[in-house]
């Protein structure tokens, strides 16, 4: 996808000002929107860390993310696009800005889930079975299981 350029006089006009959420589903454009709003001077959130907060979302305690929230600017994907997670922020983050990034269908968007999982669980292609999101490292071994059951 096409990189959006700013001018620099742009970019510092909009650095320091707000936090923006894109609280969309993954594979729903949430990385090239938020390499665009990079481009703004926003700095983005880990994603690697704030992912690991996935339990911490599953209990509804929120402490630890809204920790993580002071780290940057901009931040994206789990747990940003999960549920509730956009209203405890709102009331932390006055002022705030809150994207939701959808596909055009729910069929495009599960043939592009469906995709990415394919390349990080299967060599052949396929659909993951349970026993591949079990087997299957992302953060660590297992996590992809773990995931689809703690939400």
């Amino acid at each position: 996808m096409k990189k959006i350029l700013f001018p620099h006089y742009q970019r510092m006009k909009f650095a320091g000002k707000t936090k923006i959420f894109c609280i969309g589903r993954n594979k729903t454009g949430t990385q090239t929107l938020i390499d665009s709003i990079a481009e703004l001077g926003f700095q983005q959130g880990n994603q690697r860390k704030a992912e690991l907060l996935h339990k911490d979302w599953g209990k509804r305690d929120f402490k630890r993310i809204i920790e993580h929230c002071y780290t940057a600017q901009s931040f994206k994907d789990i747990p940003f696009s999960l549920a509730y997670t956009y209203v405890v922020l709102d009331h932390h983050f006055p002022n705030s800005k809150f994207i939701l990034t959808v596909r055009d269908s729910s069929e495009q968007w599960y043939n592009s889930m469906t995709k990415f999982q394919s390349k990080k669980g299967r060599s052949d292609g396929k659909t993951p079975t349970k026993e591949d999101l079990k087997n299957g490292v992302f953060q660590y071994k297992g996590w992809p299981w773990e995931l689809k059951i703690s939400i």
